[in-house]
């Protein structure tokens, strides 16, 4: 959960300076671009996808068909065309 949480942090600047609001960090930790942050998203949301899938191994689960599974019901739920 933490690795979510940094690229929730992450996220939460990105849209700070999209919206020209200051951000302030400590030296280290300042994202000053729009591709900055989106870089620090992409590699918190890939330790994320890493823990998650280790987790999932871990239990004997299979990430890739319980997310396409996912996917598939909720689409037929909301009556989108789209399935994996």
């Amino acid at each position: 959960m933490g690795e979510l949480g940094e690229a929730a942090n992450a996220l939460k600047k990105l849209f700070r300076i999209e919206d020209e609001i200051a951000n302030i960090n400590e030296p280290g930790r300042h994202l000053q671009t729009r591709q900055e942050a989106v870089n620090k998203i992409g590699e918190e949301l890939a330790d994320t996808f890493i823990y998650l899938n280790l987790l999932a191994c871990r239990l004997d689960i299979n990430l890739a068909k319980e997310v396409i599974d996912k996917f598939n019901e909720t689409s037929e739920k909301y009556g989108f065309p789209e399935r994996l």
